[in-house]
């Protein structure tokens, strides 16, 4: 597994893409949810359960190929899988950074207005 890993992430732009897919939830999260928390958590709930079907799904694929062609680079075959696991992460924490920081925004515009008011 470590290799897997290694493997992933040593390949060129990968964290620059990973930067890319985190602000690009940001920017989803922030203008789609609108800093509303309830839906943070159903997005959130969502995403991971796509992302366990698809795990599992490649999963089976790789480990019947390596049964059956009996590949040796056992690295390079779970590269899918570990590449799988790090995309949803870095896009569910997009997703909830944008979210979170809408709804933190929200408060303080509400706290400034409930100061005007006083």
């Amino acid at each position: 597994m470590y290799q897997s890993i290694q493997y992933v992430i040593s390949a060129p732009a990968f964290w620059h893409t990973m930067g890319v897919i985190t602000a690009t939830a940001i920017v989803v999260g922030a203008v789609i949810h609108n800093g509303d928390l309830k839906s943070l958590g159903k997005i959130m709930l969502t995403l991971l359960t796509y992302g366990v079907f698809i795990f599992s799904v490649d999963a089976v694929r790789i480990y019947s190929v390596l049964l059956e062609r009996g590949i040796t680079d056992h690295a390079k075959a779970y590269a899918g899988l570990i590449t799988i696991v790090f995309v949803t992460f870095f896009y569910l924490l997009g997703i909830a950074i944008g979210v979170l920081t809408v709804h933190k925004a929200h408060e303080s515009v509400r706290e400034k207005k409930n100061l005007l008011q006083t």
